[in-house]
């Protein structure tokens, strides 16, 4: 969650934005709302382009409000979205808030886990996926020289396994040693030890 507050001319007291899997939770929270017209609540995946997404009418006269509005992020291929409030009075006026900054880098699959590991013939590679991704998953030696190629594919949401039978792309058996297995989930990517024993 990540939550931003700064002075307006109504008092905007909280702005947040909350990831959950295929959306974004935004939420904020105002005072003294006496000549207020509307939110603009804009979105933008550079931080320096932001368009509106949707109008919500403000409550003129209130002591203290709180709105909220979910963002769907289906097909949105960025690492972080960012968005900002547009607070409009009634005479034409307006303000910006502060930017919330919303981190999807690392949050597209579950933990990624090998099974066994160490190995001697074969071994099963689990994750799972909150959308749809283009994921590649490649073994590499301890020179960086690649070993074999498990998936270079769009996978849809849900759980998966791939299984590594410990040989390299033409067959063959690899020797015993350190490995790495390098999994790249559209901009996000992790790398992991396996070792090979025999």
């Amino acid at each position: 969650m990540y939550t931003t507050a700064c002075a307006l001319p109504l008092t905007l007291l909280n702005f947040t934005g909350t990831k959950n899997n295929n959306s974004v939770l935004l939420t904020w929270k105002t005072a003294n709302e006496i000549n207020t017209s509307h939110f603009a609540v804009q979105r933008s995946l550079d931080a320096v382009d932001f368009s509106d997404i949707k109008i919500v009418p403000a409550t003129p006269g209130s002591v203290t409000t709180t709105y909220s509005f979910t963002d769907n992020v289906t097909g949105i291929k960025a690492p972080k979205i960012y968005y900002r409030l547009k607070m409009a009075d009634k005479d034409g006026n307006f303000s910006y808030s502060a930017v919330v900054q919303v981190d999807y880098t690392k949050t597209n699959t579950d933990k990624i886990t090998i099974t066994p590991n160490p190995l001697s013939n074969s071994t099963t590679i689990s994750f799972s996926l909150s959308n749809t991704q283009k994921v590649s998953i490649n073994i590499f030696d301890m020179n960086g020289r690649l070993v074999k190629t498990l998936l270079n594919s769009e996978l849809q949401q849900g759980t998966h396994q791939l299984v590594w039978n410990v040989k390299d792309e033409k067959g063959n058996a690899v020797a015993a040693g350190i490995y790495f297995l390098r999994t790249q989930i559209e901009n996000s990517v992790e790398t992991k030890k396996i070792i090979v024993a025999r």
